[in-house]
């Protein structure tokens, strides 16, 4: 997923002024004891000019509203979210109602937009409030 994220990155900005915007937490510790939850594997094909931003903390809400608030203020043509699991629905739905209310085109590709193995706190609701602030929707799936 890095590395498709970093060739789309690519593309887009050989037409386009870009800013790839990163989480800079994805999870909390206690749900990520590894080293890093970073992927770097796909750092060596990225274009090095492209500007790079970690701003995202998945797990606080007061980020969010600040993140969506740094996003608006660039006044972005298009912004393009990355969505694999319901556990970062929160922080998406307040960066795309943002966005949505700042007239900002959203476009969202979608991985993973039901886990496999339903569990409490899949958000199904709020997932399908952030597809209703977006312009666009990109399904990828696997054929099984």
């Amino acid at each position: 997923m890095a590395q498709l994220n970093r060739i789309l990155a690519n593309y887009l900005s050989e037409d386009n002024d870009l800013e790839n915007i990163f989480i800079q937490r994805q999870y909390p510790k206690l749900l990520f004891p590894g080293k890093s939850q970073e992927d770097t594997s796909g750092n060596d094909i990225i274009k090095k000019e492209i500007p790079n931003t970690q701003i995202l903390d998945s797990i606080n809400p007061f980020n969010w509203r600040s993140t969506a608030r740094k996003i608006a203020n660039k006044n972005p043509d298009l912004l393009i979210l990355r969505f694999w699991i319901p556990f970062f629905a929160p922080a998406f739905y307040t960066i795309c109602r943002n966005a949505h209310e700042n007239r900002l085109k959203g476009f969202i590709i979608c991985d993973n937009v039901i886990p496999h193995e339903h569990r409490p706190g899949d958000l199904v609701l709020l997932i399908k409030l952030i597809f209703k602030q977006v312009i666009a929707l990109l399904y990828i799936q696997r054929k099984c």
